[in-house]
């Protein structure tokens, strides 16, 4: 704020119905004006004034003790409804238990609060100063929670919010008639359709507002840790504000496609991931085999050879005892017939031979020793053909990488802090392109 007067400052402590404990608060108000100085300017860090606040919030818990005292409006004709004349002594003062002030020169003066931090509000009961208020952040998407079962201007608003929460939207005219009009203040006389149709609009423009940004709690049914989590979720959500016309659900819509995009890539790493699995173990499995057959062939070989040198040199010492003419082995031994042709054949033996066990099993290490190979070779060639190791690891790292640039956006953090995008106007539109494009390359 700059030093000098404020014009709103001078006008409510001369107009006829500004409170009376008001003033001293204004003057007060003005004098710290008046010694404060510009941000930036030399004199910004001087010491400031001391504030005297004109009330503690134990005043105001029993209304009750109001009403036989006098109204502080000077204009007051002694009319002023009971409920009303503690409204009127809690206005008298500013709220005393901010952190934080910010005084303007002029209404006109604003600021963009999102420099600072994230703007959001609670509300509870609340009268004709509450209706406008609670209309006017509810159409612009501002986060605030609203107490269910609080009475006054919220009760309404509330009642409207969670029967729109509960699926297929009624008609105007059937939330009218259900809403939750609980006072007879001049602002219950003006709520109307007019409140209804804004309330069933913004739902159907964004479905996502009365989940994540203008929510509610029932002060009466849920429990402490119920709204403890509703509010901790409203405020920390990063997708406040009303989305442009005819994006509807545009922000969640983005963040859903790029989910999606995350799980294919993750299907395909781990249907690679069997794939490369499976090839590996089997090249190492048929690798084994046939090391083991080529092991296994040498051995009967030479098995092999031995039992035949042993079977030939047996059947040659039997052989030749069948020219001994008392030999009777006529299974082994042929016969001595008559003469033929003038000539007496001479006794011959018939070479009897069965297979041995050792050389079935060579020649079953044969077959193998060169399969085995071709196989495995056949095996590897297509693990080099379809790389589903590189596959895999690929398909990982991007849905790795979707998921960070997806909780990168949420918080609007890095490449996506809409302060990167306030020269082009529309910083949330910017922001959402720049995540569509960049999901897109990675995918």
């Amino acid at each position: 704020p700059g030093s000098g007067s404020f014009p709103p400052l001078r006008r409510l402590a001369s107009h006829d119905t500004m409170l009376v404990g008001a003033e001293s608060q204004w003057a007060s108000l003005e004098q710290l004006v008046q010694m404060s100085s510009t941000i930036g300017a030399v004199g910004e860090g001087r010491a400031t004034k001391a504030m005297q606040f004109m009330y503690t919030p134990s005043d105001f818990l029993d209304a009750t003790k109001y009403y036989n005292m006098p109204s502080p409006r000077k204009s007051d004709d002694g009319t002023t409804p009971l409920g009303k004349k503690w409204e009127a002594h809690y206005l008298q003062s500013l709220f005393s238990y901010a952190t934080h002030y910010i005084l303007f020169q002029t209404a006109a003066d604003a600021m963009y609060a999102d420099d600072i931090g994230r703007v959001g509000a609670v509300y509870s009961n609340g009268g004709d100063f509450t209706f406008e208020r609670l209309q006017l952040r509810i159409a612009q998407g501002t986060p605030l929670v609203m107490f269910h079962n609080s009475g006054g201007v919220t009760q309404a608003f509330a009642s409207l919010q969670r029967m729109l929460m509960r699926g297929v939207a009624p008609s105007a005219t059937a939330l009218m008639a259900k809403a939750e009009v609980v006072s007879t203040d001049q602002w219950a006389e003006d709520f109307g359709l007019t409140q209804v149709m804004m309330m069933k609009e913004l739902r159907e423009r964004a479905p996502s507002l009365y989940r994540t940004t203008v929510v509610s709690v029932d002060l009466v049914k849920d429990t402490s840790e119920d709204i403890l989590e509703t509010i901790t979720a409203c405020f920390s959500a990063v997708d406040g504000g009303m989305p442009e016309l005819g994006l509807g659900d545009a922000e969640a819509m983005v963040v859903r496609s790029a989910w999606k995009r995350h799980f294919a890539h993750f299907e395909n790493a781990k249907r690679f991931r069997k794939r490369s699995v499976f090839f590996n173990v089997s090249t190492m499995f048929l690798a084994t085999l046939t090391t083991l057959a080529s092991v296994l062939f040498i051995h009967f070989d030479k098995a092999v050879k031995n039992d035949n040198s042993n079977e030939e040199l047996r059947l040659t010492n039997r052989c030749n005892a069948c020219s001994d003419p008392g030999n009777q082995d006529t299974d082994f031994c042929t016969p001595r017939g008559g003469e033929v042709d003038g000539e007496w054949p001479a006794t011959g033996c018939v070479g009897l031979h069965t297979e041995g066990a050792d050389e079935t099993a060579l020649k079953i290490m044969q077959y193998s020793v060169v399969v085995l190979p071709i196989v495995t070779v056949l095996i590897a060639t297509m693990q080099a053909r379809f790389r589903p190791g590189e596959k895999f690891a690929a398909c990982l790292v991007a849905a790795s990488e979707i998921t960070a640039e997806i909780y990168k956006y949420r918080t609007r953090a890095l490449d996506y802090d809409e302060a990167n995008f306030r020269k082009e106007g529309n910083a949330a539109n910017a922001a959402r392109q720049l995540f569509t494009a960049t999901v897109s390359e990675k995918y």
